[in-house]
Order: structure tokens, then sequence, then C-alpha cells
């Protein structure tokens, strides 16, 4: 080999090793973007390159192909992937007022709430000043006020000792305590009838020999006279009893009617010759009236309906009567007397004890 083939052949070999892109296939070589200096070089003629190695030209970005067999380079972000999710903002921050130094308002103190008038009454008399728990009961109108001033020692009473160990004087002052209570509820309740029945002899009060409702039948006249004789009693609730001078008085005023089984009235009576007000010295409990007629001598054999009727009249307001009835029969017989007095007499009304 010649001194000039030698220095080719290495000038050749440093070619080679300088130049390490030739060796690659096109397949292969790395595309670079293209670059705007590059591009204007070209255009100029600015930039020839190199005599041994020109540089391709690098297609625009219409031309280039993209190579779908290669993928995407992902880089992993720092701390791991992670699943983003929804995140709830934070409450907005509620504003309150600041009110400056000085401006607050004071704090008013709510006032203590008066114990009812009651109450005030019953603390009276638990501390044995009765007379103060009459000016609390003032307020109330005065038939309240004579109610509980009979009701709250009463009250306070049972709450001292047991009722079994009361004497035989405080038990009777209990019992005048709860009986003044009934006389002005008795004012404002309607009079009642609480008993009435045909009787074949009346002594008193709640002592008669009554007649059985089914066998309630009495003789009829004839000959223009009158029939058997018929003794009735009733007992009267919630009557009334006023106070005139030493005596308690009651008054009250009965009517009397027989109706056929049509209902029409035939027989009736509203005068008796012995009803007047009732006196006593001390306010009746109870009360009773017995009344006393004959057959009439018109009716006819059948059944009839005695009807009583009684009117308190000394209610204010007046109130209408009481009304209650009773089934009997009259059955046919001979001549019947009727005493001296008229066809209905009512006796003289008494009372008893509880």
């Amino acid at each position: 080999m010649t001194r000039c083939g030698c220095i080719l052949s290495v000038a050749v070999g440093l070619a080679t090793v300088l130049s390490p892109g030739c060796n690659h296939t096109d397949s292969e070589r790395v595309q670079l973007p293209p670059e705007p200096h590059r591009e204007r070089a070209r255009s100029d003629g600015d930039f020839a390159g190199s005599p041994y190695h020109p540089v391709p030209a690098v297609p625009t970005v219409a031309e280039s192909k993209v190579d779908t067999a290669v993928e995407q380079a992902r880089f992993p972000q720092p701390g791991g992937e992670r699943e983003v999710t929804s995140v709830k903002p934070p409450p907005a921050p509620v504003e309150t007022a600041v009110e400056p130094p000085g401006s607050a308002k004071p704090t008013v103190e709510k006032a203590v709430k008066e114990d009812a008038p009651l109450v005030e009454a019953l603390r009276c008399y638990l501390e044995k000043r009765p007379a103060d728990a009459v000016e609390f009961l003032k307020r109330y109108d005065q038939p309240n006020q004579d109610m509980l001033l009979s009701l709250l020692p009463l009250a306070v009473r049972l709450t001292e000792s047991s009722i079994d160990r009361a004497s035989p004087l405080e038990l009777t002052a209990m019992i005048d305590q709860l009986h003044s209570l009934s006389l002005p509820l008795r004012r404002r309740t309607p009079l009642r009838i609480a008993r009435l029945c045909f009787c074949n002899g009346i002594k008193g009060f709640g002592v008669y020999d009554p007649v059985p409702e089914d066998q309630a039948a009495f003789q009829g006249g004839s000959d223009g006279q009158d029939g058997q004789v018929v003794f009735v009693y009733a007992e009267i609730r919630n009557f009334n009893s006023e106070l005139q001078g030493a005596f308690s008085v009651a008054q009250l005023k009965s009517w009397l009617e027989i109706r056929n089984y049509q209902g029409k009235t035939v027989w009736s009576v509203d005068k008796f010759p012995d009803e007047r007000p009732d006196m006593s010295r001390t306010p009746r409990q109870d009360y009773f009236i017995k009344y006393q007629f004959h057959v009439p001598a018109h009716l006819a054999p059948g059944s009839y309906t005695l009807v009583v009727q009684v009117q308190d009249v000394l209610a204010q307001p007046l109130r209408p009567p009481a009304m209650r009835s009773l089934e009997f029969r009259v059955t046919a017989s001979g001549a019947a007397r009727a005493p001296r007095g008229g066809p209905g007499m009512a006796s003289r009304p008494g009372g008893g004890g509880l």
C-alpha cells in the first residue's frame, strides 16, 4: 500500500467514528423537530452543510408521519398516582357582629313569677295566719271566697294529723264545714225529685211503706163518688233555703196530673190546702212531700200515668220545675167516700238528719 492510500484509509476511519449517525438505518433515525433557524438557513442558502455529511431535510409538521408503533412516554407524578375525588369546600365562616367596647346592652334578669292568690292564701293557713288569707281571696268572686274559706282550713287540717285520731268535736266541725259547702251549690243546681213512689202509709222522711211498681192498682169510683185513696211519697233534692229572722225557710209548689194511655190529661190539681212555707230553726238538709188524693170518680178502669211537678218558689232566678211520673191501673169497684178536704191534699213537708 502506498503512502497516499494509508492516509486515505485513516481519514475514512476517523470519519466513521466521528459520524455515528451514519451507521443507523432510516427507520431508526431520530427525527428532530424543525427549528426556525434551520428552515431559514435552507431557504436563504446561508447554510450548505458539511461536504461529508449533508444535513437531511427536516419534514414539516404537515408532512411528518406519526409512528403509531411508538407509545407516548409517561412519567410518574411525584408521590404516586392518586384518585382525584370531589373535595367539599370548607364551610363559610360565620360572621359575628363584634360590638365595640362599652356598647354591650346590660342583661335584664327575669322577674320572679308571683304565686297565685290561692297559693298565697294556703300558705297563710299553713303558717297560722288565717286573717291574711282573706286579703288574697278577695281577688275572687264572693261565692268562691265563701267556699274557699271553708275548704282551705279543712285541707290544712288533713295535712296535720290523721282523721282517725280526730276528736268528736273536730269531726263535727268538719261536717259543718262540708255542709256549708253544699248550701251555695244547692241554689245553683236544678231541683230534683230524687224518689217518687206509691205507698200504703207514710210516717216521715225515709219512713214509708212503698207499693211495688208492678202492683200499683187502685179501685175506681162509682155512682159519682171518688175511688180509693192514694198516697204518694216524694223526696226532693237541691231545694233552696233562706234565712228569715230566726228561721230557715223553704217553699215548694206542686202540680199533679193524671194522663190516659194517649197522653191526654184527664185530671189535675195545682192547689193543696196544706201547702205553705216550711220553717225550721236549722236549715233542712232533707225534704219530702206526702201527697194524698182519691181516684177521680170519672176515671174508667184502665192504665194511667201520674205526673208530679215541683218548683222551688224561692229560687232566683226562677228555675223550671222538676218532673217525674208513675204508672198505675184503675180497677172497677163499689162506691167509695172521699174524706173532707177535697180530692187532693199534700201534707206539710218534713226533714231529717243525714
